[in-house]
């Protein structure tokens, strides 16, 4: 059995990925065996330099079946189709669900990026801010506040957002020992900043705000 695409259906998925705003010199075909058949090959879309994928494929008995990643709430999902029709219903979610993993910040590696973490040879306590420092700490996140309201391109429920985050920063200071406030810290920065989509410039002066605020009280690594 021919299982190749017919060019009106090769025409469909272009229009579709067009239609999403998306490039489709970004995408290239596969051929891969069948998993019915592996003397016979399929038709697999990649995104380029990605480990994603949307395979068309047909069973013994003529059923459409897709296979994908990343799908709706699975990494890789296997769905069975009568029609053509179906078939690019289906294919058209998976460009959403492809859009949603590409545009959605890896938070686990921003903060690698900033090397937040602990060496081998750091060691650091959870004793409370002395008065002096929780100072010091104020200075710096309202420094940070104001420059963010400043200098980013925001609206008013954004606007919000960062004073909501900054209060935060400020009021966990007088609860929290250094250790568990450094987490809070790191945590509410990431968030910040893929939340709000803060340029790479914005993010190194913050960055520079918070290191020179918190010399000699919290332990900070940062390339």
């Amino acid at each position: 059995m021919d299982k190749s695409l017919m060019k009106t259906q090769m025409n469909d998925i272009f229009k579709m990925i067009t239609s999403k705003g998306m490039a489709t010199f970004s995408f290239e075909w596969v051929n891969l065996s069948s998993k019915y058949d592996n003397n016979v090959k399929i038709q697999v879309l990649m995104p380029k330099n990605s480990r994603y994928y949307f395979a068309f494929d047909i069973d013994g008995n003529g059923t459409w079946r897709l296979s994908f990643s990343p799908g709706t709430e699975k990494m890789e999902q296997t769905i069975a189709c009568l029609t053509w029709r179906e078939s690019i219903i289906h294919f058209q979610i998976w460009l959403s669900c492809l859009a949603r993993e590409i545009d959605q910040p890896d938070l686990w590696e921003e903060i690698n990026k900033y090397n937040f973490g602990y060496t081998k040879d750091m060691k650091e306590d959870n004793n409370s801010f002395t008065l002096s420092e929780a100072k010091r700490i104020y200075e710096g996140v309202d420094k940070v506040r104001t420059y963010l309201l400043k200098e980013s391109a925001i609206n008013a429920s954004e606007s919000k957002l960062i004073n909501d985050k900054m209060d935060y920063l400020i009021n966990s200071v007088e609860r929290m020992g250094k250790k568990d406030w450094k987490n809070i810290f790191v945590g509410t920065l990431v968030n910040l900043f893929s939340t709000l989509c803060i340029d790479p410039g914005n993010q190194k002066t913050v960055i520079a705000i918070f290191t020179k605020a918190l010399s000699g009280i919290i332990k900070l690594i940062t390339n």
